[in-house]
């Protein structure tokens, strides 16, 4: 009784926690949208895509942890998943595109990295069986079957790649960008952007 107690607290402080966090970010994107230069403007609606990805990330994690043992929660938990994982590939695919876009290399490595997202994200929203097989849900935890590569689990291998390739590769943007800035607050600016990337990309990705 007293676990089952301590669960559904911290259930809840999560889901309020998701809640908030998701709120304050789809605000932040929306501010950066109407508060960009006319030349930036294009350029901050990647960061909104990515700001959408976040929150479908983040949400599909606090539901797919919260859900019941209950044929609601069973029907629900497919739904949680694909928001989960669709919403991760979009967010790091599209935060590439905002902080590369305005090179010429930039928007080729976007425009990969996003076609293969897309494909990812295809291929597992006609298939969920590519990447894990059964889920649990109880009272004690949630749990997911994933399809490992020695079982022919070529799916898991393909996500984990991609993102150990765009974390990097936003991260390496950034380096440049913070090295060929023209003045000091600049360089601040995308110091604090780079380093708040990095810890959230790198804890992401674990």
């Amino acid at each position: 009784m007293v676990l089952s107690k301590w669960r559904f607290y911290k259930v809840n402080l999560i889901n309020i926690l998701v809640v908030a966090i998701s709120v304050l970010t789809i605000l932040s994107a929306l501010a950066l949208v109407f508060g960009s230069m006319k030349a930036e403007r294009k350029r901050s609606l990647w960061f909104l895509a990515a700001a959408i990805g976040e929150v479908m990330w983040g949400v599909g994690i606090a539901v797919a942890l919260s859900l019941p043992p209950t044929d609601t929660g069973y029907a629900v938990m497919p739904w949680a998943l694909k928001f989960l994982y669709v919403g991760a590939l979009i967010m790091d695919s599209t935060i590439l595109g905002y902080v590369s876009w305005k090179y010429k290399i930039g928007k080729i490595i976007t425009l990969s990295f996003l076609a293969v997202a897309i494909v990812l994200s295809i291929i597992f929203l006609c298939d969920t069986s590519v990447l894990y097989t059964d889920f649990t849900l109880s009272y004690s935890g949630n749990t997911l079957d994933y399809l490992m590569p020695a079982e022919g689990g070529w799916f898991f291998w393909a996500y984990i790649a991609f993102f150990c390739t765009v974390v990097p590769a936003f991260c390496l943007t950034l380096l440049y960008q913070i090295r060929h800035a023209k003045n000091k607050e600049a360089k601040k600016g995308y110091g604090f952007f780079l380093i708040g990337l990095a810890i959230a990309g790198f804890a992401s990705l674990i």
